[in-house]
């Protein structure tokens, strides 16, 4: 809810969406939640607080695997430890702020993993970011029926394994925010519904064609919508064939729209092979 100095024209209302950027509001947000969760987890021995034991072994991962510096120049003091985490992320890039939230959820104990990040994404949806958690990646899909349209996806069964990891290929692809892949994001989608064709059908060159004519109870006008769009990848300049001269690469629209399209369409199939 707006607050009182924004309802009545004192202070703006924030509505753009932020996409390429992070502004003080949100950077503050999420790193109350990183120090709630993380630096203040401490506990005091011989007169000194120190971090409890997960919290020093995320630290140390902090400056081996992120930082990638030497662990000896950790300092002994856990507030001076504090000051040099907080230094880096406030003087960091917006995408750098990502990286590093990001980093802390993967390795993070997963007796916090899962509270970090509904708090995180919290703050996420208050701040207007244009970027979500989906498990432990951030990525650039904000609408929470996209959100939970693609973890279905990834949550398969490991009879579907194939199609699991072409859709998280496809997350990845899309989720890098200094090179995403966009035109190969769309192949990843795609190709998790060839891989899951391939198994219904245990054929190992079936295409969706194949698949969709085995479907006897789907309606005609489902099958010509599911053709035209797997039809798309094809036709379209540089997504399943290579680029020729003065063609358009794929856009962020593009690859956010296929992979949740192929993600639902990856749930649906499954459902349906379910229960005929």
């Amino acid at each position: 809810m707006a607050r009182f100095s924004e309802r009545y024209g004192h202070k703006p209302i924030k509505f753009e969406i932020q996409k390429d950027d992070i502004d003080a509001d949100l950077a503050n947000g999420l790193w109350n939640q990183i120090h709630k969760y993380f630096l203040s987890c401490t506990k005091v021995q011989g007169g000194f607080s120190i971090p409890d034991d997960d919290v020093s072994a995320l630290v140390k991962d902090l400056w081996e695997d992120f930082f990638k510096t030497q662990s000896d120049t950790i300092p002994w003091n856990w507030g001076d430890t504090v000051k040099e985490i907080k230094e880096f992320y406030f003087k960091s890039n917006w995408w750098e702020i990502y990286d590093f939230t990001e980093f802390i959820a993967q390795r993070c104990s997963h007796n916090k993993k899962e509270r970090f990040i509904s708090a995180c994404n919290q703050i996420l949806e208050r701040e207007l970011s244009g970027y979500r958690f989906v498990k432990c990646s951030i990525t650039p899909i904000t609408d929470d029926i996209e959100i939970s349209t693609i973890e279905s996806a990834t949550n398969i069964s490991s009879q579907f394994g194939n199609v699991s990891e072409h859709i998280k290929t496809s997350l990845g692809k899309l989720s890098d925010r200094q090179n995403p892949d966009y035109r190969n994001s769309i192949k990843e989608s795609i190709s998790a519904v060839e891989a899951l064709c391939r198994i219904l059908t245990d054929n190992p060159k079936a295409t969706l064609g194949d698949l969709l004519a085995e479907m006897d109870k789907l309606h005609p006008a489902m099958k010509r919508g599911f053709s035209a769009l797997y039809g798309y990848t094809s036709d379209a300049n540089g997504i399943r064939h290579s680029l020729g001269f003065g063609e358009n690469l794929a856009d962020f629209e593009d690859a956010k729209y296929m992979l949740v399209s192929c993600a639902g369409f990856v749930n649906y199939l499954i459902g349906k092979q379910k229960t005929s």
